[in-house]
């Protein structure tokens, strides 16, 4: 049994790789980004101003601030990882 190697030519094997290129890059106010940036950025724009309005709240309003308590502790338990102890360093 002989195992044939199917090798595109290089045209195909560059628009291959032309379109993975594509598919992880986004056109955003007229400048290219990662997709990765992006939803990076819009996740830490949405945490800020959850942050912000629920601080604003616990200032601002006389009683029942435990659900701002509990969105602002959420929030920070989400973008700070769980504390772990590295015996390599």
């Amino acid at each position: 049994m002989e195992l044939e190697v199917k090798i595109d030519s290089p045209s195909k094997e560059r628009r291959r790789i032309e379109n993975q290129k594509l598919k992880n890059e986004w056109n955003v106010c007229c400048s290219k980004s990662s997709k990765e940036c992006i939803k990076y950025g819009s996740q830490m724009v949405v945490a800020v101003i959850v942050l912000a309005f629920s601080m604003i709240q616990i200032a601002t309003t006389g009683d029942e601030k435990e659900i701002y308590f509990s969105l602002i502790s959420f929030i920070l338990g989400v973008l700070f990882p769980h504390p772990t102890l590295d015996s390599k360093k």
